[in-house]
C-alpha cells in the first residue's frame, strides 16, 4: 500500500507517490494514506474530488502553515476526520511523514480542536473562580457555553459545506453533460438546415414542420420514424405497450400518425381508435391508450407530449422528414429491407425490421397463427417470441442515464 502526496511544491520525501492535481489520483490504487498540502484546480474542484474520493482511502491527513486562519480546506478536512498539522517541515523528512502515517490520530502533534482551549478555561473557572466568587463563576460559566454554543455551530457549517460542495458538484456534472447534449443539438440542426438548403422540396400535402421538444419535463418519447412499409410494426408497438404496462409498472401511451389519405381514415375508423386533430383535441380527454392523428400539427403533439406519463410512444407512418425531435426523445428508424440504411443514411444502431435483419437490429418475428389467436392469445405469443427484444428496448428506453 502506498503513501500519496498531492502539492505543487517541490519536497524532498521519497516514500511517496507524488501528485501536483488531487483529480490525478487513482483510489483504486490501493493507497494506504493521502496526505493533502496544495493542489492545481479550484477550490471546488478539488474539495469536489476529495469528498469522492476519501471514502476509499482509510488515512487522510491535511498539512498547511495556514490552519491558524479559519479556511474552507479546514472545515472540510475536520468534517472527514483527518489529521491536521500547520507545518510544512514535516514533507521534508521521510521519517517524520512515516511517523505521523503509522501512529495516524495518535500523534499528539495535530492542530487541537478549536474547543480544546474553551474547556480548559472552563475547568479552571470551576475550580478557580468558583471557590471566591459564585456569582463571577456564574457569569463567566454562562459566557463560555454561549462560546461553546457559537463553536458548535461552526462545526454545523462545516458539515453543510460538505453537503453544499457535493450538490455543486452534481450539477456542474448535469450542467456539463446538459452543455454537451445542446452542442450536439445544435450541429446536428446546422446539418438539417444544410441539407434542407441542398435538397429540393416535394410539394406534397403531408409535409409538417419538426416539433422540438424543450420541455423538460416531457417524459421518455420513443419516436418511430417509418421509411418503408415495415410489416408488424404495429402491432409489435401495442404489444411491447402492454408489455411495459404488465411487466414493468410503466404507463404509456400511443400516438399513431398516418397521411390524411381515404384509404387510411376508412381502414382505421371501424377500430374505434380516437382521431385527434388540431379542433379537436383540447376537447376531449386523453383517457385511451392509443390515439390517431393525421394532422400533426404543433397544438396535436404538444398536447400528447404533456400528458404525465412515464413513456410517450410515437410511430410516424408519413414517410416523410422526422417530425420529433429534442429532449428526451429515443428516435428509432422502421425500414423495409437492409437496403434502405444506405439509402437514406440511417444509424444501424437503432433499426427495426421485420422478420430478418442484422443481428443488432430490432427484429420484428413472423409468429405463426398470431391472426388466429383471441386479444389474450395474441399479446401472450408477442410477450413469449420477443421477450429478448423488448429487453433490447428497456434497456435504451428505461435507462436513467
Amino acid at each position: 500500500m502506498s503513501i500519496a502526496l498531492i502539492t505543487t511544491k517541490n519536497f524532498e520525501v521519497n516514500i511517496v507517490e507524488k501528485y501536483e492535481d488531487i483529480k490525478d489520483v487513482n483510489p483504486s490504487e490501493n493507497i494506504e494514506c493521502l496526505i493533502f498540502h496544495s493542489s492545481k484546480g479550484s477550490q471546488l474542484e478539488i474539495l469536489s474530488t476529495l469528498i469522492k474520493i476519501e471514502k476509499f482511502i482509510n488515512k487522510i491527513i491535511y498539512i498547511s502553515t495556514n490552519i491558524d486562519n479559519i479556511s474552507l480546506f479546514e472545515c472540510v478536512f475536520r468534517c472527514i476526520d483527518a489529521d491536521i498539522y500547520n507545518s510544512e517541515e514535516y514533507l521534508s523528512n521521510n521519517n517524520i511523514v512515516q511517523y505521523i502515517v503509522d501512529n495516524y490520530h495518535k500523534t499528539d502533534m495535530t492542530v487541537s480542536r478549536h474547543d480544546k482551549d474553551i474547556l480548559l478555561l472552563e475547568n479552571c473557572i470551576k475550580e478557580r473562580i468558583s471557590s471566591k466568587n459564585s456569582l463571577l463563576a456564574e457569569v463567566t460559566g454562562d459566557a463560555l457555553i454561549n462560546i461553546i454554543s457559537k463553536l458548535n455551530q461552526y462545526d454545523e457549517i462545516s458539515k453543510n459545506i460538505i453537503d453544499i460542495v457535493t450538490e455543486m458538484n452534481k450539477l456542474i456534472v448535469e450542467f456539463e453533460n446538459n452543455n454537451t447534449k445542446t452542442q450536439k443539438e445544435i450541429e446536428s440542426l446546422n446539418k438539417s438546415i444544410k441539407k434542407f438548403e441542398n435538397t429540393d422540396r416535394p410539394n406534397v400535402a403531408f409535409m409538417y414542420s419538426t416539433y422540438k421538444i424543450i420541455n423538460f419535463s416531457v417524459s421518455k418519447v420513443f419516436y418511430i420514424k417509418s421509411w418503408a412499409y415495415c410489416n408488424y410494426l404495429h402491432s409489435f408497438i401495442s404489444n411491447y405497450q402492454r408489455y411495459l404496462k404488465i411487466k414493468k409498472g410503466c404507463n404509456a401511451k400511443i400516438l399513431l400518425i398516418l397521411p390524411k389519405l381515404s384509404l387510411y381514415m376508412k381502414r382505421y375508423s371501424y377500430k374505434k381508435i380516437p382521431i385527434l386533430t388540431p379542433d379537436n383535441i383540447n376537447l376531449i380527454e386523453l383517457t385511451e391508450d392509443a390515439y390517431i392523428t393525421f394532422e400533426p400539427k404543433k397544438l396535436v403533439l404538444e398536447t400528447f407530449l404533456n400528458e404525465k406519463l412515464d413513456m410517450h410512444i410515437i410511430i410516424d407512418d408519413l414517410y416523410g422528414d422526422k417530425l420529433i425531435e429534442g429532449y428526451n426523445v429515443e428516435e428509432f428508424n422502421a425500414i423495409c429491407n437492409e437496403n434502405d440504411i444506405k439509402t437514406f443514411d440511417l444509424n444501424k444502431n437503432r433499426i427495426i425490421s421485420s422478420i430478418s435483419g442484422d443481428k443488432d437490429h430490432i427484429i420484428i418475428p413472423h409468429i405463426l397463427s398470431y391472426i388466429k389467436e383471441s386479444e389474450y392469445g395474441k399479446r401472450n405469443l408477442y410477450f413469449h417470441n420477443c421477450s429478448e427484444v423488448y429487453q433490447r428496448l428497456d434497456n435504451i428506453l428505461l435507462s436513467t442515464d
